[in-house]
């Protein structure tokens, strides 16, 4: 049976939340425009999450969080900008400016970080120097999702499509088109993409043409956000809604029919 362990401290609507590599610290970031560090106790063991620092900085809401595989710590605003994060030492290292508009998502691969904006760009920086190194255009709304398969980048849209784009040259490689409502969310799976927005569903998607598999169906409300979790033999993919629930999706592995998946 799981356990739960309220943690307060934020004074306002928590916007988003990233568990750092460690599995016991926990960011999150909040429309009180501060993150903040939790220590959550390892699992098997009792205890109680406790906050343990906040950084501040950004001036507006902190929509989105992302570790990268160095460790960095990077959080994407209503303020238009990007900072970046010593998650020890819970120190500033960096601003990330260019966006003319909110920072809804972020994604890293090969000392690249992407993001996502309002401004309906994908932007791509160096993670050394915090210098644009590429712009992909193309969305005609808000990006509200990214995700690298290395070599090939997806964003996801208010537009209702989702674009694959090459992560080196910048350009847009396919444009998917068969979604009715805007888009919110993106998670890969095990050669699929899980796909998550407006009208209420999941949808798992082959790769790389982006062909319905399979539609997962139980949320009342938008579907904002995705989490895979492998184990042997399967996967379980969790969501989130407005509909003020998560479910857990017990998805098979590729050479299982999908259609057996089922909802806890």
């Amino acid at each position: 049976e799981a356990s739960q362990d309220m943690m307060k401290g934020h004074d306002d609507r928590v916007l988003s939340l990233v568990v750092a590599p460690d599995g016991v610290s926990v960011f999150s970031g909040s429309a009180d425009t501060t993150i903040r560090k939790w220590v959550v106790p390892k699992e098997g063991r009792s205890g109680k999450g406790r906050e343990v620092g906040r950084l501040t900085g950004h001036t507006d809401w902190v929509a989105c969080l992302h570790i990268d595989e160095e460790g960095s710590l990077y959080s994407g605003s209503w303020d238009r900008t990007i900072r970046k994060w010593d998650v020890t030492a819970l120190r500033f290292i960096a601003e990330i400016a260019g966006h003319r508009g909110p920072v809804y998502c972020l994604a890293s691969c090969g000392g690249v970080l992407f993001s996502g904006s309002r401004d309906c760009t994908v932007r791509g920086w160096s993670v050394e120097t915090g210098e644009c190194v590429r712009v992909y255009e193309g969305h005609k709304a808000a990006v509200s999702a990214v995700t690298v398969l290395d070599p090939v980048l997806y964003s996801a849209s208010w537009d209702k499509t989702v674009r694959s784009w090459d992560v080196v040259a910048g350009t847009q490689l396919q444009r998917f088109t068969s979604f009715s409502k805007p888009l919110l969310c993106l998670e890969p799976g095990d050669g699929c993409l899980f796909v998550g927005g407006s009208d209420m569903t999941v949808g798992c998607y082959t790769l790389p043409g982006l062909k319905l598999k399979v539609s997962y169906k139980y949320h009342t409300q938008a579907v904002n956000a995705l989490s895979l979790r492998r184990h042997d033999g399967f996967c379980t993919l969790y969501s989130a809604s407005d509909d003020s629930t998560v479910v857990a999706w017990e998805v098979p592995r590729t050479d299982v029919d999908p259609k057996d998946a089922e909802q806890n």
